[in-house]
């Protein structure tokens, strides 16, 4: 009987926690939205660097799932017309500079917001274990730059916080 008492406070805080309502947050230069849970931690990066949204706030938990975007200016000369293009090139930049990560799923096209973006899936062994990435890249011919939506957690299961990030990703609404 002893046991149910913090059993069903830990659900009712767990349920509190749910129950925070979802947040927006709206780029001000690209004119996108993305919609994510009340009680997820959003934090902006150095202006025009992107932001974060964390699972859990700083400090609190070993490693901190979360999803970043990061933006890339592409210039006419690089050759790159679509998302299709850029995200070849991100895998060879990422099998570049990550030689030991593990590509599980090459990139794919997938639709957000009715846009063609790409997504792929990567484990990168790291000194304490791996992180679980993964990204969606969408090329903007009308700001001539790619954005990539990175989700990444490195616990033992993570596929619970990373698939919940995923679904803050397919929010994005473009104006």
């Amino acid at each position: 009987m002893g046991l149910r008492i913090p059993i069903i406070a830990l659900l009712f805080v767990a349920a509190q926690a749910q129950a925070e309502p979802a947040k927006t947050y709206t780029d001000p230069t690209y004119k996108y939205t993305i919609t994510y849970p009340g009680h997820f931690v959003f934090e902006l990066k150095k202006e025009k660097e992107g932001w974060f949204v964390f699972r859990h706030k700083r400090g609190t938990v070993e490693f901190n799932a979360n999803l970043n975007v990061t933006r890339e200016e592409i210039a006419e000369e690089s050759g790159i017309k679509t998302t299709a293009d850029y995200a070849k090139v991100a895998v060879g930049v990422l099998k570049k500079q990550q030689p030991d990560a593990i590509v599980v799923q090459e990139p794919v096209e997938c639709k957000v917001d009715g846009k063609d973006f790409h997504k792929m899936t990567t484990v990168i062994p790291v000194e304490k274990g791996r992180f679980f990435v993964v990204q969606y890249c969408y090329y903007s011919p009308k700001h001539k730059c790619a954005f990539v939506w990175t989700a990444m957690d490195a616990t033992k299961n993570p596929l619970k916080d990373v698939s919940a990030l995923e679904e803050i990703i397919q929010s994005i609404k473009f104006e």
